[in-house]
């Protein structure tokens, strides 16, 4: 219990309070849950600065702790290829890895403010290096560093076929490519998964 007290902010802020964004699908219930555990030691040292490597990898492991992927999953990217298939809205989805670090600083910000609520004139790190974007004076969320889909990605085609994927109607088979977990109900028959069966 001591534990989680001394983590209690990290908690929040990691889980959506009023200056940092809610996590997809995740409610405080639930991942209070997951906290209540031994996983409140993971969100240690969030709000100290500078923000070190191991502090972000182990907020990234609590939060996909969240999401009830495989326990041997440790990173988000990994958890949202693991869940792409079964959830139906993409919104459901962890964020990316780059997303979600992004995340982790603004929580982390906002801890440190909270945890230096006490000084007059705290020294707070500069928010442009936590997670924000500085715009006319006014500081908006940066969502992402990276390009949202790499350009070397070709478009996914899913098909929708019943049977085998035998026919020249599936889609698949029209754009020469494999058949994906995203290929419902085929994957279960499919022919032209590119796996052995």
């Amino acid at each position: 219990m001591p534990e989680q007290v001394s983590h209690l902010l990290a908690f929040h802020a990691i889980t959506g309070c009023d200056s940092t964004s809610k996590l997809a699908s995740i409610t405080k219930v639930g991942a209070w849950k997951a906290f209540s555990g031994t996983n409140c030691e993971l969100l240690g040292r969030l709000g100290q600065s500078p923000l070190e490597e191991d502090v972000l990898s182990n907020v990234e492991k609590f939060v996909v702790k969240l999401y009830k992927v495989d326990s041997s999953i440790t990173c988000s990217n990994d958890a949202r290829s693991y869940l792409f298939g079964p959830v139906r809205k993409p919104e459901f989805l962890p964020p990316t890895t780059d997303a979600l670090r992004l995340h982790i600083k603004r929580c982390s910000y906002q801890v440190c403010v909270w945890e230096n609520a006490h000084i007059p004139k705290p020294s707070l790190p500069r928010l442009q290096d936590c997670g924000w974007i500085v715009q006319r004076e006014q500081v908006v969320p940066r969502l992402i560093t990276l390009d949202p889909i790499p350009e070397t990605c070709p478009e996914i085609v899913v098909c929708h076929c019943k049977g085998h994927c035998n026919t020249k109607n599936c889609s698949c088979r029209k754009a020469n490519v494999s058949c994906i977990k995203l290929c419902t109900p085929c994957k279960r028959y499919c022919l032209n998964s590119g796996d052995t069966q």
